[in-house]
């Protein structure tokens, strides 16, 4: 099998031209794991490439393929969730700063917004890690 993608919570693997399987880290918990999937499922059925305004939770590059056609498909759906644009903007900014303020600065230029904008919003992601645990 050819690795095909890598993130912080799993690995994922070509298994032939049009499938691909997911395997997760061990210990991950089963409940998020098949939170994903029905998750994935639903987005499968709306037959779309990406998020709509049903916000993907988790957009960073890493879960954006470009295929050869050069058209992009958006991965892992586990966070998806109903709300503005701007909290996917946030959570992203919250999850690059972690690693990197100046990444996170320049995530947030690229994509038009100041961190004073989406503090509401980050202040909401803190808020839902927490739940999350």
């Amino acid at each position: 099998m050819k690795q095909i993608g890598k993130g912080l919570t799993a690995e994922v693997f070509e298994l032939s031209e049009d499938k691909v399987i997911k395997l997760f880290n061990k210990g991950y918990p089963k409940q998020a794991i098949r939170r994903e999937f029905r998750n994935a499922r639903l987005i499968n059925s709306y037959k779309i490439n990406g998020p709509q305004a049903v916000v993907h939770g988790d957009f960073h590059p890493l879960n954006v393929f470009v295929e050869e056609d050069g058209g992009l498909k958006v991965i892992d759906f586990m966070n998806m969730m109903r709300s503005p644009a701007e909290y996917d903007i946030a959570r992203t900014y919250f999850l690059i700063g972690a690693v990197s303020a100046e990444f996170a600065e320049a995530y947030l230029s690229v994509m038009g917004y100041t961190a004073d904008e989406i503090s509401d919003y980050v202040e909401l992601v803190k808020l839902y890690r927490k739940l999350e645990g």
